[in-house]
């Protein structure tokens, strides 16, 4: 039977949105030089054409791959040969958003075997992760480079392992696929695509290709919404054993954080529904099948709900800083107006008390100075007031 593993991964920084079509040459370019026996996809030569029936997504200028072709790696029993190691054939492509992948087609006997093929594939794929980073990030100039906010919150080296099964008799489909969706193209059933298992009933390049394609599509999707997610439990968690004068801090951070979060979350979501105009009509089908079955709207929702929450809390703390600064401000003018009141009791009082003698009767005196202390005591609660004292 023949098994398509696909390894997803994530690259950061990469570069920004209005940057990355810029690069496309150069990033290549740099991976024919500093990858071993790396080759760009020839079908990759109609990128030029608005639309190409074809391959759709070499048209895709906002969210199309930004590097795509074939290298060579080296993996030991990978097809259960005792021989030693051997170079195969590896698909590589690393998408605008910062996520990669690896594609290896090899033959096995059922779908349970790809787990040891895939730690014998394990080791060389993250060292090439580790170059294929340094390609994309050497290709771009610092300031049109960009780092997922999340990224320190997700997966080092390979961080989800999707396995297909091609030519799977309908009905034989291991229990890890057979709870998947079906795969619909039209009125045709593909096959059956799941969490980390999907299979294909009838060996078809054309499906199994867009099939591939639209896995990346939905894998890509759910790593960065994912990651999101993450960084959003992330904010919130922090706060739960924090009080006091930390809290504050932490909900002030928040709040001039939470509008670049949203801008990130408005960004993502564009680049995805520009990946989906693109995809033809098995790719949508398996993009739609692999939201479906991995309950992506139910990470849209969780999304959408923490970053609501965030907005909330952030909004309170601020509308409560806000109020104390209002009752500061009150307290102050407060004072000011005391001081106005009094100074108008002095003028009053300096009239009906007033004489021509050259020092002040005694009672004008006494009378001053208990004014004036009355005077600056309103001041001194103002002042009191207004720095804190509502703490």
């Amino acid at each position: 039977m023949k098994v398509i593993l696909i390894a997803a991964f994530i690259i950061d920084p990469h570069p920004t949105l209005r940057s990355s079509s810029l690069y496309e040459v150069a990033v290549e370019q740099r991976a024919i030089d500093e990858i071993e026996g790396f080759r760009p996809r020839a079908d990759r030569t109609n990128a030029t054409l608005s639309i190409d029936p074809e391959h759709p997504l070499a048209g895709a200028t906002l969210n199309g791959p930004l590097l795509d072709g074939f290298i060579s790696v080296r993996a030991p029993q990978l097809n259960g040969s005792s021989d030693g190691p051997a170079a195969h054939e590896v698909r590589l492509v690393v998408g605008k958003l910062g996520v990669g992948f690896f594609v290896v087609s090899t033959q096995a006997e059922s779908l349970a075997r790809p787990p040891e093929l895939e730690s014998d594939l394990t080791k060389p794929l993250n060292e090439m992760i580790e170059i294929v980073s340094s390609v994309v990030t050497n290709s771009v100039p610092a300031q049109d480079q960009v780092s997922w906010r999340q990224v320190s919150l997700m997966p080092k080296g390979i961080a989800w392992w999707h396995r297909l099964g091609v030519g799977v008799k309908r009905g034989q489909e291991p229990k890890n696929a057979s709870y998947g969706q079906v795969l619909r193209n039209g009125p045709d059933e593909l096959g059956l695509l799941g969490s980390g298992f999907s299979v294909l009933w009838k060996s078809d390049p054309i499906v199994e290709r867009e099939c591939v394609d639209g896995i990346f599509a939905a894998t890509e999707e759910w790593l960065v919404v994912d990651g999101v997610n993450l960084l959003l439990a992330d904010r919130l968690s922090s706060l739960e054993h924090t009080t006091g004068a930390r809290r504050a801090e932490q909900l002030s951070a928040i709040h001039a954080e939470i509008l670049d979060v949203s801008v990130e979350v408005a960004i993502v979501k564009l680049l995805i529904d520009e990946r989906a105009r693109y995809l033809v009509a098995a790719e949508r089908a398996a993009r739609a099948a692999a939201r479906e079955s991995w309950s992506m709207t139910v990470e849209y929702e969780s999304l959408d709900s923490r970053l609501a929450t965030l907005r909330q809390l952030a909004e309170a703390h601020r509308n409560e800083v806000q109020s104390k600064r209002d009752a500061r401000r009150n307290d102050l003018l407060f004072a000011f107006t005391m001081m106005a009141i009094i100074q108008s009791l002095l003028v009053v009082f300096d009239f009906l008390t007033g004489s021509n003698a050259t020092l002040a009767p005694v009672p004008r005196v006494v009378y001053g100075v208990a004014v004036t202390v009355i005077a600056l005591s309103v001041l001194a609660f103002g002042v009191f007031r207004l720095t804190g004292g509502r703490d």
